[in-house]
């Protein structure tokens, strides 16, 4: 189930990327989105590492900020 809910979820954040279009800051949308689209797909598969998850997180945590 994990692997099912990763991958519809990475689908989804490409989805999202691919509607940024015609944003004024685009590229950085498009940039967040796939980068999330990303870490879906490789914790579907078990292939992400807790210490890049954690960055990840604080980077994010830090650009809400």
């Amino acid at each position: 189930m994990k692997r099912v809910i990763g991958f519809i979820l990475g689908l989804c954040f490409i989805v999202f990327a691919a509607l940024q279009y015609n944003d004024p800051d685009a590229a950085v949308w498009v940039a967040v989105y796939l980068i999330a689209a990303a870490f879906c797909f490789l914790a579907a598969y078990g292939k992400a590492s807790r210490p890049l998850l954690i960055i990840a997180c604080v980077v994010a945590a830090a650009g809400a900020v």
